[in-house]
């Protein structure tokens, strides 16, 4: 049973369904808490949760049942593209940034792996000397907010309600 348990627990962090599966987690007595197989996935969240996907990988090398693999594997795909929407904000936030701190953030412990996620990223062009990424901004990316017609619309939204009060 608790096999089953543990099994429909981590399908729901897979599915990113993690309401359900605090839901599921709620109804399961918590003496199968303790079970290696419900214990599991509620570690797995927990990492989730806390973004220490090196966590995630080290509860994978040592799973003793090898029906949790596929779930893992997916968990895998899921922090890459963790990875990338980190890439893709510090892109966006940065117009420098030492290739160091780069690869802190994104949690990248080997020089080699982070250089191939820098190419799949489409980084390699950015790199000045050995040690910073510069990044290009692109002067139409300004946002909708600072938009003239947007603040005169809120403007005179604002006027309205005061009038009405």
């Amino acid at each position: 049973m608790c096999l089953f348990l543990g099994l429909d627990l981590m399908r729901l962090l897979v599915q990113d369904r993690v309401a359900d599966f605090h839901v599921a987690l709620e109804r399961i007595d918590l003496k199968y808490h303790s079970d290696p197989n419900v214990a599991l996935p509620i570690r797995a969240e927990q990492y989730l949760m806390e973004g220490t996907y090196k966590r995630i990988k080290q509860e994978e090398d040592k799973l003793a049942d090898n029906r949790f693999k596929f779930f893992f594997a997916e968990l895998r795909t899921r922090n890459r593209q963790y990875r990338k929407e980190i890439a893709d904000c510090i892109q966006k936030s940065y117009t420098e940034i030492p290739i160091a701190e780069a690869k802190r953030i994104l949690l990248w412990d080997n020089r080699q792996n982070f250089e191939k996620f820098m190419v799949e990223c489409g980084w390699h062009n950015c790199v000045v000397g050995n040690e910073i990424l510069v990044f290009k901004s692109d002067k139409d990316d300004s946002p909708a907010y600072l938009n003239d017609d947007i603040i005169d619309q809120n403007l005179q939204y604002a006027q309205e309600l005061e009038r009405i009060v």
